[in-house]
């Protein structure tokens, strides 16, 4: 013998039709955009130009400096005169 199983009685949400009245109108469908959009092209430069940016920034960053500077090699006092031999070419940033 089938057992009988008992379900609950469920009621369709307010305003939602049992299909005795009429449907609503059929949704209008169209076909998907195939470029994208204004904002998005405008959006998609900004992140090819920030990536340039710290691509030139970074490589800026990592040279080495590009000038050198004379200085002093050694300890001297105020007012001596210097010769050639207590200058040095460093490179500085």
């Amino acid at each position: 013998m089938a057992e009988s199983t008992t379900l609950p009685v469920t009621h369709s949400p307010a305003g939602r039709s049992n299909g005795s009245a009429a449907s609503p109108p059929p949704r209008e469908v169209r076909p998907a955009r195939r470029l994208p959009g204004g904002r998005a092209v405008v959006g998609g430069f900004l992140v090819a130009a920030s990536a340039v940016g710290v691509f030139a920034a970074y490589t800026t960053a990592a040279a080495s400096p590009d000038g050198s500077y004379a200085v002093v090699s050694v300890d001297v006092q105020a007012g001596d005169r210097l010769s050639a031999a207590e200058l040095a070419l460093v490179p500085l940033d």
